[in-house]
């Protein structure tokens, strides 16, 4: 259990690492690290319901609805 957990940790510290250099490098683009995703997500699976692109993008349906 000790070692998942210190897994588990270092899994969430990476990804938090890397949604900041994301965030970095969008702002010239005026884009955030979501509507990033969205978009590219989009241009993976044209077509996809709203429901589906929310979740595909990690981000509720709440924020999905702001972005679009």
């Amino acid at each position: 259990l000790k070692v998942a957990s210190l897994l588990a940790y270092k899994l969430k510290q990476t990804q938090h690492l890397l949604r900041l250099c994301m965030d970095e490098a969008l702002r010239s683009l005026n884009l955030t690290t979501p509507q990033y995703s969205v978009l590219a997500q989009l241009q993976l699976r044209p077509g996809i319901s709203n429901a589906a692109l929310a979740r595909a993008s990690f981000i509720t349906a709440q924020t999905m609805h702001s972005i679009v």
